[in-house]
């Protein structure tokens, strides 16, 4: 008999054996317990250190733990409708910044006929993109696509298509995670994992089937773009009116973990982690390379303090106003640099916002503005609502 034999007998052992005694104690009258005397009075319940014994496991819960219990159970079995209409909208309060001398300012963009809800900040919404024929775009908790058209007037105004998709929502055959868009308004929407999808006006050209598949993000004009996936090799993708190919790019970059890829003229800027050459430990950095993959210069601190040019992860890069502008929602900032990569500063934005505790999934640079989403909680728990901000000074 070998060891797993024994090992394995023995359990059938120890299971037989403490059935037959759980069946014992279970024919067994219960034990009169001796009362415990505490003059002047006895307690009614005694308090759980009064030397008795603990009570058996299915043994009732104490009244005072009741109520909780009762409660947590009504509040877990109220319908999504009910915790929305028990919730109370966010209205939350701008305030200007500054970074160098520049006066940063946001404008909290309205909903017309829309409420921007989900279960939580993070999936409020999964990415958005602006086209310059006045729609915005935005993936929601369900990796669908929404489309608001801007409002005529000074305000930001967003106003919801209904009509679009089915019943105001286009829903695709895989869930949507990342949203790009090139300069002739065409939509570039990522699943990630599987294949993604080429829009004009709302309506799916084609699936870009390239292999390897990842998240897509095209060139201005659109005749290329490159495709990546995490620990994945970047691809370079050329985009036709009929579908899409993918080539093995030839950079050769050390980043570890790519989080973020965007385009500023001829420069591809990849951000992620990169290894600290003889140790174990990796900074957050973004690499700007040429068409041919060779790398032109990177920034990020390597600072161990997440002040300054720090960052706990690249969310978003863009072409901005003052140069490269980068989203990090992990610690609630917008960090620019230069388009030599020389550090400018930073933009608190939850401060920027008024927000407290916000998640900022996507970002996107429109002329001298800046649109970008955000998510709170409300007080209500699994109720989140979701932002969109025109930023102007960036």
């Amino acid at each position: 008999m070998n060891r797993w034999t024994k090992l394995l007998v023995c359990v059938l052992v120890v299971a037989v054996a403490m059935a037959a005694c759980k069946k014992k104690k279970e024919e067994e009258p219960a034990p009169t317990p001796t009362p415990v005397v505490t003059p002047p009075t006895p307690p009614e319940t005694p308090p759980a250190d009064a030397g008795a014994e603990p009570a058996p496991a299915d043994a009732a819960e104490p009244v005072e733990a009741a109520e909780p219990e009762v409660a947590a159970e009504a509040e877990a079995e109220a319908t999504w409708e009910e915790l929305v209409a028990s919730s109370k909208p966010l209205t939350p309060t701008v305030a200007p910044q500054k970074l160098g001398d520049k006066d940063i300012t946001a404008e909290v963009c309205a909903f017309e006929g829309f409420e921007l809800l989900g279960e939580s900040t993070m999936d409020v919404m999964n990415a958005l993109a602006v086209t310059s024929d006045g729609k915005l775009y935005i993936v929601d908790a369900e990796g669908a696509l929404l489309r608001f058209a801007f409002k005529e007037g000074d305000a930001c105004v967003l106003v919801y298509d209904a009509a679009f998709g089915e019943s105001g929502k286009l829903k695709l055959e895989r869930e949507i995670e990342t949203l790009n868009v090139d300069a002739n308004n065409k939509l570039y929407a990522s699943n990630g994992i599987f294949e993604a999808y080429r829009l004009t006006d709302g309506a799916v050209d084609y699936k870009c089937e390239a292999d390897p598949s990842g998240y897509i993000v095209p060139f201005p004009d659109g005749t290329m773009g490159v495709n990546y996936w995490s620990h994945a090799d970047v691809a370079k993708i050329a985009f036709t009116d009929t579908g899409c190919t993918a080539e093995k790019w030839a950079v050769e970059s050390p980043i570890e973990m790519l989080q973020s890829a965007a385009f500023m003229g001829d420069l591809a800027l990849l951000g992620g982690s990169v290894k600290v050459e003889g140790t174990d430990k990796s900074n957050n950095l973004v690499l700007a390379f040429n068409r041919e993959g060779k790398e032109q210069f990177r920034f990020g601190s390597t600072a161990e303090s997440i002040e300054d040019g720090t960052l706990c992860w690249v969310h978003g890069i863009s072409a901005c106003a003052g140069g490269i502008c980068v989203l990090d929602s992990n610690c609630r900032k917008m960090v620019v640099w230069s388009d030599k990569g020389e550090f400018v500063g930073k933009v608190n934005l939850s401060a920027l916002f008024g927000l407290d505790y916000p998640w900022y999934p996507d970002f996107q640079v429109v002329g001298d503005v800046m649109y970008v989403g955000a998510g709170q909680a409300r007080e209500v728990r699994d109720v989140a609502q979701g932002f969109v901000y025109r930023v102007r000074g960036l």
